[in-house]
């Protein structure tokens, strides 16, 4: 990681063409493929809470990206511009080729595919002194006291069952 980040800050201290060509990874990276999804979150990198954040066009990701998303744009950035830096490399060729058409200007503009929308499903919100009862109830239940002799996992699960029967039956 410190061979990464001295060659990344020697290109960017330099600046010109090697501070440019970070630039243009970084947009590369984030920009999106045919399906939509952009070229970092399809290539295997683990990605921070599980879920790729919005990019806007608007601003260079690694302004606007999390200090997390930051991390993971900047190690595909040092496999695709460093790549003698990695045992390994991390990115595979047709990602290399297309970086190369993306630097010349000759990459085909894909047009982010709008996400599904969502069924959202309709809360039925109490009063809060119905959840008092609710929870009254829980606490007095039989069912309580065998929760008290479970742990973990279990202990969880039971918990949960008792506070759905307490919603539905509520």
């Amino acid at each position: 990681m410190l061979q990464v980040a001295s060659l990344v800050g020697e290109a960017i201290s330099k600046g010109g063409s090697g501070f440019e060509r970070i630039e243009v990874a970084s947009r590369f990276l984030w920009s999106p493929r045919p399906e939509g999804m952009p070229y970092i979150a399809a290539q295997g990198f683990p990605l921070p809470h599980g879920q790729r954040p919005p990019v806007t066009a608007s601003t260079p990701p690694l302004a606007s990206l999390p200090p997390a998303w930051r991390a993971v744009t900047i190690t595909a950035i040092a496999d695709l511009l460093f790549q003698e830096t990695a045992k390994k490399a991390l990115l595979s060729s047709s990602v290399r080729e297309a970086f190369r058409q993306f630097e010349r200007g000759s990459a085909p503009d894909y047009h982010p595919v709008p996400l599904p929308t969502r069924a959202t499903s309709v809360l039925n919100l109490r009063a809060e002194t119905e959840y008092r009862q609710l929870a009254r109830g829980i606490v007095e239940s039989e069912g309580w006291k065998s929760v008290l002799s479970k742990t973990g996992r279990a202990r969880n699960r039971a918990i949960g069952k008792l506070m759905l029967r307490a919603l539905n039956d509520g």
